[in-house]
């Protein structure tokens, strides 16, 4: 039970970058929003739209596609469609 309730904590835990942290992180490329697939067999990617700027974490790579999560939402991107540069975030101007 408790090993349950740990992991319910974990699968909650945003994702954070910190230096020489061993998690990969990737950012969806571009200005729209990516539609996933639930299974990479699906014939249509109509699982979960992960947005432009928010931090994926990479669970799995595999034949040009990418399994990420980004809280409780998981899903299959094509590789291609995420970048590891992070997004430019402008100061705000007083």
């Amino acid at each position: 039970m408790i090993l349950l309730s740990l992991m319910s904590a974990l699968a909650q835990a945003p994702v954070v970058v910190t230096p020489g942290s061993t998690v990969e992180v990737v950012y969806v490329a571009g200005e729209e929003g990516v539609a996933s697939k639930r299974f990479v067999t699906d014939a249509a990617a109509s699982h979960v739209k992960f947005e432009p700027g928010r931090p994926l974490r990479v669970l799995f790579r595999e034949n040009g596609w990418v399994r990420v999560r980004e809280g409780e939402q998981y899903g299959w991107l094509p590789a291609k469609s995420v970048t590891a540069d992070s997004p430019l975030v402008m100061p705000a101007i007083p």
